[in-house]
């Protein structure tokens, strides 16, 4: 089994103060401050896609040797459940096409093979009858609750797939 304990990064965008000291007027200290911002958000951005898809190149190379291999990523992913770093590491989008294959073309067998590159969330096997998933973070400044934290796993802990190598339990 392959266990993987992640903080991918944050997603919080910090404008140099000193910088927008440096400027005269309120209206160009708050244009400069939405442009340093923007640009930070951007670097974040690209850092958490970048950090999410190495990690999904890392989980792929275990299980290209054994595709069933248990292979459990937890930690703090820094982002929603609906997240586009989310869909890089698990692989969660319907593959529409394969090379120039599409719709009715495609393999019949394609969701069978793709789920052994996929990771999966346990959230969707939690026993807990709960309306919502629970949030993982709490900003203690605003009290704003958020989903950041999530436990994945490889086809090899998948609970429905008839030839799992371990099991998990909540």
């Amino acid at each position: 089994m392959v266990i993987y304990s992640v903080h991918l990064n944050s997603p919080g965008t910090r404008v140099d103060a000193d910088v927008i000291d440096t400027i005269e007027g309120n209206e160009a200290k708050l244009s400069r401050y939405f442009l340093e911002r923007a640009e930070a958000g951007v670097d974040q951005v690209a850092k958490r896609a970048g950090e999410a898809a190495a990690l999904y190149a890392r989980v792929r190379h275990d299980l290209s040797h054994d595709r069933l291999r248990p292979v459990l990523v937890m930690g703090d992913f820094n982002d929603g459940p609906q997240s586009y770093t989310l869909d890089i590491i698990t692989q969660r989008r319907t593959v529409h096409a394969l090379g120039s294959a599409h719709g009715d073309a495609l393999p019949d067998d394609l969701p069978e093979l793709a789920r052994n590159y996929l990771l999966f969330d346990t959230e969707q096997w939690a026993a807990s009858q709960q309306p919502q998933r629970p949030a993982t973070f709490r900003d203690p400044t605003t009290e704003k609750t958020a989903i950041l934290d999530y436990i994945l796993v490889s086809a090899g802990l998948h609970p429905d797939i008839p030839s799992i190598l371990a099991t998990f339990d909540d």
